[in-house]
């Protein structure tokens, strides 16, 4: 018990000794004010409510966000994204010490139906050379066909 009625003397002169410096900073400032003829640009009751992300509520998805050209009738469902210099992200990789593979990355949609499409326009694969990774969103073609890819997908995007 004689404890606890310490702590709260202490605490009530604790919280007593901070509002006397508060007050004692706040009578600071308006002598400054006064001294230097300026104004408050945020007076003590107002606080700046700007922020820099919009409200939920004035979002709208068609205007705001960025959004791809799906299910165009030349495409189909899928788009696949350009790099930040403007080239097709088709690449030629060397896995496993000899062997040449073709990489077509940063497809977004259905990446088998652009498996399929490829099928139809590069007669040269077959269907056991080309392999669709769904969770990187890759296909992956045995053998060196950059630049047969990067033509057929030039002519359609």
């Amino acid at each position: 018990m004689f404890r606890s009625t310490i702590k709260t003397a202490c605490s009530k002169r604790f919280q007593s000794t901070l509002n006397l410096q508060s007050e004692l900073q706040r009578i600071q400032k308006a002598k400054y004010l006064k001294d230097t003829n300026t104004k408050e640009i945020f007076p003590a009751t107002a606080k700046p409510s700007a922020s820099i992300f919009p409200k939920i509520e004035s979002i709208d998805p068609s205007k705001d966000l960025q959004t791809k050209p799906f299910n165009n009738t030349v495409l189909g469902s899928y788009y696949i994204s350009k790099t930040t210099t403007g080239r097709l992200p088709v690449y030629s990789e060397i896995r496993r010490g000899q062997v040449r593979e073709t990489v077509i990355r940063r497809i977004e949609g259905d990446v088998v139906l652009l498996k399929k499409d490829l099928l139809k326009a590069l007669p040269v694969l077959h269907e056991d050379e080309v392999k669709v990774l769904q969770e990187s969103k890759k296909i992956v073609i045995r053998g060196d066909y950059v630049g047969a890819v990067r033509n057929v997908l030039r002519k359609v995007l």
